[in-house]
């Protein structure tokens, strides 16, 4: 639902003509990519060692949803993208984020 209000938002943003380049600001960890399955997997605790392997492992799912909105605005639209991962698991994330179609 919020995808669909965020799709609306951006689209009447960019047919107003009011902003010369709109931006989307996209968080990795549960916007980009999916960590429910890491957080199933172990109970639902933070490990920091395990979480250090998963984003080593590179594989973490995208959510489809937000994957189609940055998709479709990829082009149109200037993208930002925040984390609090630490700097040290740079190369891993962009792999893991060009995997997944970002």
């Amino acid at each position: 639902m919020r995808i669909t209000k965020a799709d609306t938002y951006i689209e009447k943003a960019l047919q107003s003509g009011k902003y010369d380049k709109p931006a989307i600001i996209f968080d990795i960890d549960d916007t980009l990519l999916d960590k429910h399955i890491f957080y199933e997997r172990i109970g639902f605790r933070f490990i920091s060692s395990a979480w250090r392997q998963w984003i080593d492992y590179a594989k973490i799912p995208a959510l489809p949803p937000t994957r189609d909105l940055f998709v479709k605005y990829v082009d149109k639209v200037d993208i930002f993208i925040i984390t609090s991962r630490s700097v040290m698991l740079r190369a891993q994330t962009l792999r893991n984020l060009e995997a997944q179609g970002y």
